[in-house]
């Protein structure tokens, strides 16, 4: 088993991630991915969804990244 231990004596800087999105599932797929992966306690994440004029937007899609980002608090 492959054990890694950091240790740090200066606090982590807090990043700024942002990311542009579509509404379509594959959107919802980065957005989740990012949040798990790349995304730790204590950054900031905007997410900008970006569409065509005639795009229909639910605002609920991406509710069920809301509670990930509160997990981490990001």
């Amino acid at each position: 088993m492959l054990s890694l231990v950091r240790t740090k004596s200066a606090a982590r800087k807090k990043r700024t991630i942002i990311v542009g999105l579509n509404a379509e599932s594959s959107g919802r797929e980065i957005l989740l991915r990012m949040l798990v992966v790349i995304v730790k306690t204590g950054d900031n994440v905007v997410a900008v969804r970006v569409s065509e004029p005639n795009d229909n937007f639910d605002p609920n899609t991406f509710h069920i990244h809301e509670d990930l980002c509160k997990s981490k608090q990001v």
